[in-house]
């Protein structure tokens, strides 16, 4: 009984049988052609991932393992696709939309990462403004009372000042042992307490 997990032989052009010998099916699972089709290619897609990888140095950390999980993800849509490229040799074709696949994915998770990394860093550079403006410029309130970083220290909690303190310093080897996530969460509890005692006192 076919179903659509199935593909049958005689809708796949010779090309693709042949490259990847499949003579001896009539039909196959769409799993299993998948699992074919990447246990053919997986030791040149592994070199073909390092070469791209090195040659996008700016990859923020992004894995071997993560590329090629991504190709695998779509390594079937890609052989299927090729009926729109019969003028390219199947060969030819597979590698280079496998290259161009890759290029494509380094460089949108890049470019998100990139956006992520200004945002925080907005918002660190908001923060160091309100710091700089509380020891530096020595801010004061009517009553002329002045403040510095003691004062943010009796508002914000130790691990906030921790982080505060290395921020100022710009000690980035100690806030470099913060994960992104745990940055913009301090950032955010501190711009709110500096923020909420500036509603209570002004």
């Amino acid at each position: 009984m076919q179903t659509k997990s199935y593909i049958y032989r005689k809708d796949l052009r010779d090309e693709i049988i042949s490259y990847f010998h499949l003579h001896n099916f009539i039909k196959i699972r769409s799993s299993h052609l998948l699992n074919i089709i990447y246990e053919f290619a997986k030791y040149k897609i592994r070199s073909l991932t390092r070469k791209v990888l090195s040659l996008h140095s700016h990859n923020n950390g992004l894995s071997e393992e993560e590329v090629q999980n991504y190709i695998y993800s779509i390594l079937l849509e890609i052989v299927q696709y090729w009926k729109d490229f019969l003028h390219i040799p199947f060969q030819a074709y597979f590698w280079n939309t496998i290259k161009l696949k890759m290029i494509n994915y380094i460089n949108r998770t890049n470019n998100r990462q990139f956006d992520f990394e200004v945002k925080i860093g907005n918002k660190m550079s908001n923060l160091r403004k309100l710091i700089y403006d509380y020891t530096v410029n020595n801010a004061t309130s009517d009553n002329g009372k002045i403040y510095n970083l003691d004062f943010i220290k009796s508002i914000a909690s130790d691990n906030e000042y921790q982080f505060l303190e290395s921020l100022v310093n710009q000690q980035s080897a100690e806030s470099d042992f913060y994960t992104t996530y745990q940055r913009n969460k301090i950032i955010r509890s501190i711009n709110f307490k500096i923020e909420q005692f500036q509603k209570d006192n002004y």
